[in-house]
């Protein structure tokens, strides 16, 4: 599906459905859960490849996911920092909590953090796979994309922002701001989230969700 050739996704029923239905298909990929694959390199390459890419394609073609599971958050900031060697490190800061935690800043920075998603039976030596978006997009071995986001759906979030800034080759500034949709609402008044749902910038026209409706 040629995304770069019409117009954006924002603006486009059809396109965005289609990136709705591929950041469900692709999150619910059981092996993603598996964390011991991350020790097969053999078996990790092989989703990595244009025929599962296909696999998954089709999926995304004939049928919607199932509901996806929901992640509270909020209050959450990201850093990214990129020397003049090219070295460069991306990450989330999140505390989970309303209001700021316990309120202690240094420097702007809160000190407070859930660690809700490293995982506590993470053993030394060990990986684990992390719902945060953070990416490193590299082309013919030099740095040319660092990104992260914090929102309330971080992996659709980063999906949306890679797919702006490599496909339709935006500058960071206008690929972070255009709208975005997202895979469950959050309400801020009463604290509670809707896992299934599906949320939708406010700027997206009427008539988009008309017919997405």
């Amino acid at each position: 599906f040629d995304l770069s050739n019409g117009p954006h996704f924002s603006e486009s029923t059809d396109r965005l459905e289609v990136m709705v239905r591929v950041a469900q298909t692709v999150w619910n990929e059981a092996w993603l859960y598996e964390t011991e694959n991350l020790d097969d390199d053999a078996k990790v390459e092989s989703y990595l490849t244009a025929p599962h890419a296909a696999a998954v394609w089709e999926r995304v073609r004939q049928e919607l996911p199932a509901d996806l599971p929901h992640r509270r958050g909020n209050h959450s900031y990201h850093i990214v920092v990129v020397d003049e060697e090219g070295n460069a490190i991306t990450g989330t800061n999140t505390i989970n909590s309303l209001p700021w935690g316990d309120g202690v800043f240094v420097d702007g920075v809160p000190l407070t953090n859930t660690l809700s998603h490293v995982g506590t039976k993470t053993r030394p030596g060990e990986r684990r796979l992390t719902p945060m978006s953070s990416h490193l997009v590299f082309r013919d071995g030099r740095l040319k994309i660092v990104s992260g986001t914090f929102n309330s759906s971080l992996l659709e979030g980063g999906f949306q922002l890679l797919v702006n800034a490599i496909d339709f080759k935006l500058p960071a500034k206008q690929a972070a701001s255009l709208p975005r949709f997202g895979t469950f609402s959050f309400d801020d008044e009463k604290l509670d989230s809707s896992s299934g749902k599906m949320w939708l910038d406010l700027s997206v026209s009427k008539e988009i969700v008309d017919q997405l409706r």
